[in-house]
């Protein structure tokens, strides 16, 4: 799959791909083992395969092994393969991944709670990011939030502005994606949700505005 993706933008039949990894391979004992991310056993139905399962027990040490082992698989596997596959020269002498943003979200940070959401970012959009850092956006002169899963729950910024950076990267201006002028993009209320699982107290006024310290 990731083949026929990088051959699809070296064709450019395409310029966007996602890819969902919903299996992957763990370790479980020390031993390989197949996973995939469900959430069947929140209805009760354990499940020692679930890797949605294994992050809700995060502070159990065989569980952890678990989910560090299926990141470093997806790592090794599957990130690290797409930034080979797109690392060939162009015409122009730069290479594909010098002209792309590769994008490793995740669809947590904390439990199910959207503070401190890791990202992994790879290519420079044609030299509009800055590569070869660590940012980390925590606000440490703010109060903490809460603790979970050992460790302190600080607000930093919103996660909107990471995807205002990614669209302007790739040339986009605030009038293509704004639903209102100045609010960025997407939705920077709660939205039928416990209060306490989702930061609704960061400081929005610069919710449109590219992120700090990240361009070239």
């Amino acid at each position: 799959m990731i083949d026929v993706a990088v051959a699809a933008i070296q064709c450019d039949l395409t310029r966007i791909v996602t890819l969902d990894v919903y299996k992957a391979v763990g370790k479980a004992g020390g031993n390989d083992q197949g996973f995939e991310h469900s959430c069947a056993s929140c209805e009760g139905n354990p499940n020692p395969t679930d890797w949605h399962r294994a992050a809700h027990d995060w502070d159990q040490l065989d569980q952890r092994e678990k989910v560090v082992s299926i990141n470093e698989w997806i790592a090794r596997t599957v990130f690290q393969r797409v930034l080979e596959r797109l690392d060939v020269e162009e015409d122009s002498g730069e290479t594909y991944l010098d002209r792309s943003v590769v994008f490793w979200g995740n669809e947590l940070g904390m439990n199910h709670l959207n503070y401190s959401v890791p990202v992994l970012l790879a290519g420079s959009a044609g030299g509009y990011l800055k590569t070869g850092r660590y940012i980390d956006y925590i606000d440490w002169d703010r109060n903490v939030k809460f603790s979970q899963h050992n460790g302190m729950v600080i607000e930093g910024v919103p996660y909107n502005r990471l995807m205002v950076t990614l669209l302007q990267a790739m040339g986009l201006s605030p009038e293509d994606y704004e639903r209102e002028a100045g609010q960025g993009f997407g939705e920077t209320r709660t939205l039928g949700k416990s209060a306490d699982a989702f930061a609704v107290d960061y400081d929005f006024g610069q919710v449109g505005a590219v992120l700090p310290g990240i361009r070239a």
